[in-house]
């Protein structure tokens, strides 16, 4: 406080600058609490003693989201970078489907955005802007001060729309789950998609270039199946369900060459017509899709498939 008159420079208070009395003495932890509700603890505590203590600097650790905006080119395969697109940031500790900041690249497809205090966060991209997101990363920003990159290119996708048709099964089209497993998808490295229809049965989704099946078997009498390919064009498929059926089969061992034996010692050489039983694989193949079929202790084995 003055009274009086006097002149006086430079800032009277300094952005980000706080003071607060009547403190009693010990250890504080510090929280800031930023404008849009996230907590962030400091890293390092305050210690409070019998004297003022003033001019402390109290470090909030921020990290910065900068990086190139690319695609892959369709024709070359050389990174293209992408100009005025839209980046969502998404804070997961606060809410999982409202965007803290929308950032915009530049020309030349750069952006930078920061700082960002530690915590849970996801990056994604719409760029055709129809409501599908080509791209979306989750990403953990911790107590130490980085540099935090995109990490991936933005695929190039196409929308696909499929009108479902009951056909003879009666089934209600509405809300039906679909899964798009694409055909180089392994356990180790899905690429697995899904989407659920709406009160019309049509289904609008977005999938990258190359082969892929479609399915539904949330019915135990009807499914839907069908294996398609996506190039450079937006697609639209009419998909019907068809009835599906069980395959049941038993594997017998050769004993001996040319010659497959029963359980009971009879051999298959002797059974003739209808009688005769060939003996399966343990693969069913669709297409570019094979089903493993393995057999239980008996040597009994079942797959669903559409008839």
């Amino acid at each position: 406080m003055f009274i009086g008159e006097g002149t006086f420079s430079g800032d009277m208070v300094a952005p980000g600058s706080f003071y607060k009395t009547g403190i009693l003495p010990g250890t504080y932890n510090m929280i800031a609490i930023m404008p849009n509700g996230k907590e962030v603890l400091l890293p390092d505590p305050v210690e409070v003693g019998l004297t003022p203590t003033n001019n402390l600097d109290m470090v909030l650790p921020g990290s910065i989201f900068a990086d190139t905006l690319l695609t892959q080119s369709s024709e070359t395969g050389a990174p293209e970078p992408l100009p005025n697109q839209t980046i969502e940031l998404l804070d997961l500790d606060i809410d999982e489907n409202v965007p803290i900041a929308e950032i915009i690249t530049d020309e030349e497809g750069n952006f930078s955005y920061g700082p960002i205090a530690a915590g849970e966060y996801q990056w994604r991209v719409d760029v055709d802007g129809d409501g599908w997101y080509e791209m979306s990363m989750n990403f953990t920003v911790g107590q130490d001060s980085e540099n935090i990159s995109l990490a991936a290119f933005i695929p190039q996708k196409q929308d696909l729309t499929i009108n479902l048709d009951a056909g003879n099964s009666g089934l209600d089209l509405s809300n039906r789950t679909l899964t798009f497993t694409n055909t180089e998808s392994t356990d180790l490295l899905p690429i697995i998609e899904t989407a659920v229809s709406d009160e019309n049965g049509v289904v609008n989704v977005e999938l990258f270039t190359g082969s892929w099946i479609v399915s539904d078997e949330g019915d135990e009498e009807y499914v839907l199946w069908n294996e398609f390919e996506i190039e450079s064009d937006d697609i639209e498929l009419d998909l019907t369900y068809s009835v599906s059926v069980w395959i049941n089969a038993t594997v017998y061992s050769v004993r001996s060459e040319g010659e497959i034996l029963l359980d009971n010692g009879e051999s298959l050489s002797n059974l003739t017509g209808s009688q005769k039983i060939a003996v399966p694989t343990n693969d069913l193949n669709s297409g570019n899709y094979i089903i493993s079929v393995a057999t239980a202790g008996s040597s009994y084995s079942q797959v669903l498939v559409i008839k």
